[in-house]
């Protein structure tokens, strides 16, 4: 590392320990498999930001996974699912405030399922579309 990057990280530092912020905790839930080893869904809540990916349901498992969903990423698999006539009961067990960030699908399944989610949570859930070079993109 440069001499300049250094004194650029220093300068970040803050100079009274007061000032330091603490960050928030998040969660990664990957696949509640795992969590049903063990009944931690008060302990996942308690997180500022729980993170779920595809599927990894809550509704009947809260006691084991939360019910918490604060950002749920969906491949396309999983996007075409959510459009589907069995993914609305996806959406409805989401907590409010949730988003959705949606990969790898064409635009008009992302277009599909941001309408649905509008139509169904009446906007308290978003839709994002990650697209190439990590940009999102909110309808």
């Amino acid at each position: 590392m440069d001499s300049t990057a250094q004194k650029t990280d220093l300068k970040a530092i803050p100079a009274n320990v007061n000032e330091i912020k603490l960050q928030p905790t998040s969660l990664d839930i990957w696949e509640n498999k795992y969590c049903l080893k063990s009944k931690q869904g008060e302990r996942i809540d308690n997180h500022d930001a729980v993170f779920r990916v595809n599927q990894a349901p809550t509704k009947y498992f809260e006691r084991f996974a939360g019910k918490k969903t604060t950002l749920r990423v969906l491949n396309r698999k999983w996007t075409q699912i959510f459009n589907q006539k069995m993914g609305k009961g996806f959406l409805f067990a989401d907590t409010a405030g949730a988003s959705y960030v949606v990969t790898r699908a064409r635009t008009t399944e992302f277009e599909h399922l941001a309408a649905t989610v509008r139509k169904e949570r009446d906007g308290d859930v978003k839709v994002f579309s990650m697209a190439h070079g990590l940009s999102l993109i909110h309808i």
